[in-house]
């Protein structure tokens, strides 16, 4: 195994026999800490594991209008580093990565070119609407449900989020519309709905999943999140085509890191998955044979890389 660790920023040779050729990074609660940010730290990382030739593939829930400023920020870094004498000479060396969005409705490659597109049927798409708004003329402010939408090029949301809170932790702002019979139908990557009410979402889930098992399929993300994309897309399922392009197999050439429910397939579809510390119990139970590492405020990512990848 080469020792990366020696010769920081330096590519490696054509000839890089590492123990992984790709690293899939969640992004919430995994690379980004609780201010949604990426540390210098775990930037420098990701950045010497791909000088070393192995491929950094980022795959979050969120729409790829969520994840531009963050694109925009280790895209800038990477390019900073491969202008330092000594270090990669071009973004040819160092590609920077490729993003699997929407829990993998959509995939882009290192120049932010779609390379694939799953929607949810459009006439699925239509019947949840107009659910979620009989559910919703009926509960109170706890019970209702917040809706988003992904597509290609838009992000569509059905209530007025804080805008500064957005910016902080998106870097843009999506659509408001707040009848979803302004909501788009067509090209439709992902639904969120959101619900202080756990059980709502719970009851909401059993429903959908009974309706249009051929057509959806859905994870609670989080205690109050409820993600639905099409049947058979997952982060797991992305990952596998990614591999075909870049002509690697995940369950044999790939480390993960996630945190939540949304993550469970893809750290079992891989030769090693890492659960986050701070991951949910829920996730940790489910996969209790798979490795916790530090927590995302304590740049566990990082350090597991470093020991990993042997960089000093």
């Amino acid at each position: 195994m080469p020792q990366c660790g020696t010769e920081k920023h330096v590519s490696a040779p054509p000839s890089y026999t590492g123990p992984f050729v790709a690293v899939v990074v969640d992004l919430d609660g995994t690379i980004l800490d609780d201010n949604h940010r990426v540390s210098d730290v775990t930037k420098a990382t990701l950045y010497e594991v791909a000088s070393c030739g192995v491929h950094i593939i980022i795959a979050t829930g969120r729409p790829r209008e969520g994840v531009a400023a963050i694109e925009q920020e280790l895209n800038s870094y990477f390019r900073c580093n491969s202008r330092v004498p000594g270090r990669a000479t071009s973004l040819a060396e160092v590609k920077g990565f490729h993003l699997v969005a929407s829990n993998g409705a959509r995939i882009y490659n290192t120049t932010g070119e779609l390379i694939s597109a799953e929607s949810i049927d459009n006439s699925v798409v239509r019947a949840i609407y107009e659910r979620v708004t009989e559910s919703n003329i009926n509960a109170n402010s706890e019970d209702s449900m917040l809706v988003s939408v992904h597509q290609t090029g838009a992000w569509w949301v059905n209530n007025v989020l804080p805008e500064e809170w957005l910016r902080r932790k998106y870097g843009t702002l999506p659509e408001v519309r707040q009848n979803l019979s302004d909501f788009p139908t067509d090209g439709v990557g992902k639904i969120c709905l959101r619900s202080f009410n756990e059980g709502t979402l719970r009851t909401f889930q059993k429903e959908l999943d009974t309706k249009y098992e051929h057509y959806i399929t859905t994870v609670m993300t989080s205690d109050h999140c409820l993600d639905i994309m099409p049947k058979g897309v997952s982060k797991a399922s992305a990952l596998r085509m990614v591999g075909e392009i870049l002509n690697f197999e995940p369950h044999r050439d790939a480390i993960a890191f996630g945190d939540s429910l949304n993550d469970r397939d893809m750290l079992e579809s891989v030769a090693k998955g890492c659960i986050m510390k701070n991951g949910k119990n829920e996730l940790k139970e489910l996969l209790p044979h798979v490795e916790v590492v530090g927590c995302n405020e304590e740049d566990g990512v990082a350090h597991k890389l470093r020991e990993v990848f042997l960089l000093s």
